[in-house]
């Protein structure tokens, strides 16, 4: 997920009564970024990921597990942006521990890395020579793929590396949210997200960017539990109203 692809900052919410029971839900969750340009100023982007997510109980307490389906990532010099598949897989299906914190749902989801190996480097790599850096996704290039489309220069794929940790908290007792459904902020423990490479050099690098918290945000609602990664989209946008 870049999904982009972060630094504690949380955000306050009311009370909630108690967290999902176990099941199958679905998750539209949006992460917002800020970027300072030369000559141009700050800048905003933003991606949203479509997860397909099980909540369980075991002996050791709730825990929840989601599967990137996809991610749409905003347009680019009239052009769009994809995340390929093996971008997808490569996320893998990660599990983590939900809790009641003051009384509200928080998914502490980890840390993940993207594009490099944080065991042979000190920092998220800013080049693909730099120590690090290694063939995440295993497509033959360095780092994790995204690809963009454009009008003028065809297809251009990005080589990015990334290291996000992102702490979902929400209240769905809140007056305006259905009771069965979890709504809420994105904190971002860790963010650094750095284009290191790409197959044309005007995009072959970009500025640092800054999560943007209050553009952040997640929903999550029951699903079938037959969803699959090719129904999860239409069904949530149908159960969000949208």
């Amino acid at each position: 997920m870049i999904p982009a692809l972060l630094v504690g900052l949380a955000l306050s919410a009311p009370a909630a009564a108690a967290l999902p029971p176990p099941g199958t839900y679905g998750m539209r969750l949006t992460t917002a970024t800020l970027a300072d340009l030369p000559f141009i100023g700050e800048t905003k982007g933003s991606s949203t990921s479509w997860l397909l997510v099980e909540v369980a109980q075991g002996p050791g307490g709730t825990t929840q597990q989601h599967r990137t389906c996809a991610v749409h990532m905003g347009g680019v010099g009239g052009g769009r942006s994809e995340v390929p598949e093996a971008f997808l897989v490569h996320l893998g299906q990660p599990r983590y521990p939900l809790a009641l914190r003051d009384g509200a749902y928080v998914a502490d989801m980890g840390p993940s890395h993207v594009g490099w190996d944080p065991g042979a480097a000190a920092r998220v790599p800013r080049s693909v020579d730099e120590p690090g850096v290694i063939d995440w996704d295993e497509d033959g290039q360095p780092g994790a793929t995204i690809r963009l489309r454009l009008p003028i220069f065809g297809q251009v794929d990005l080589f990015v590396a990334q290291s996000a940790h992102m702490v979902l908290t929400a209240a769905p007792a809140a007056a305006d949210v259905p009771p069965d459904r979890v709504v809420g902020t994105v904190a971002y423990r860790l963010f650094d997200q750095r284009t290191i490479g790409g197959t044309h050099p005007r995009f072959a690098a970009s500025p640092p960017m800054r999560p943007d918290v209050a553009a952040s945000s997640f929903a999550m609602a029951p699903v079938p539990a037959d969803t699959t990664c090719q129904t999860l989209e239409p069904r949530l946008r149908g159960i969000l109203g949208e």
